[in-house]
């Protein structure tokens, strides 16, 4: 409708961590949260904390550490330890929607499958492009499909420098050949 109701901004200090700062306004709801990833050579953060408010502004706290072979998290639904060998990556309650371009690179790198932590595996493939264009700005940009996350497979949008773009869950745009969008439910 016109309205900016969320923002997400993402930066590099100087120590190499990446910061995200999230927020989305759902009519006096919604996330507000501060995270930092420590993120290896591989493109799978080592460790992450995110600091902030929740959907219903009750205080988030997360920590995801790996160290030694050996991954810990904790936020107020789990708390656990793991040994692992391997890359796996973390999937947090709380993160921003970077974590989703993170886990998408490091899957492709790692052939389209990543394991999960605490359990499962990621799958991700590309299944589509588009070139949009923006006050005289053409960008070119890939669609993701992530399974292993949920019942249903999520969306991300990656442009061609394969940074976040775009994140959709529930609902996602199809385009005809004839250039019309339509809306369909995923």
């Amino acid at each position: 409708m016109g309205i900016v109701n969320g923002q997400q901004a993402t930066w590099t200090t100087p120590d190499g961590k990446l910061h995200a700062f999230f927020q989305f306004n759902d009519r006096g709801r919604g996330p507000k949260t501060t995270t930092v990833f420590a993120v290896d050579a591989n493109g799978i953060p080592s460790s992450e904390i995110t600091d902030g408010n929740d959907y219903l502004k009750a205080d988030v706290h997360e920590e995801f550490s790996f160290a030694a072979g050996n991954a810990r998290w904790k936020n107020k639904a789990e708390q656990g330890q793991k040994k692992i060998a391997g890359s796996s990556f973390y999937v947090s309650i709380y993160g921003p929607p970077e974590e989703s371009a993170l886990l998408v690179r490091a899957a492709l790198a790692n052939q389209g499958k990543l394991a999960l932590l605490p359990e499962g595996e990621a799958r991700v493939r590309k299944i589509g492009g588009r070139e949009v264009e923006a006050g005289g700005k053409k960008q070119n940009l890939s669609l993701y499909s992530v399974t292993g996350l949920d019942f249903s497979p999520n969306y991300v949008w990656l442009d061609g420098t394969q940074q976040f773009f775009a994140a959709g869950e529930r609902w996602a745009w199809s385009f005809a050949k004839d250039g019309n969008h339509r809306k369909k439910r995923c």
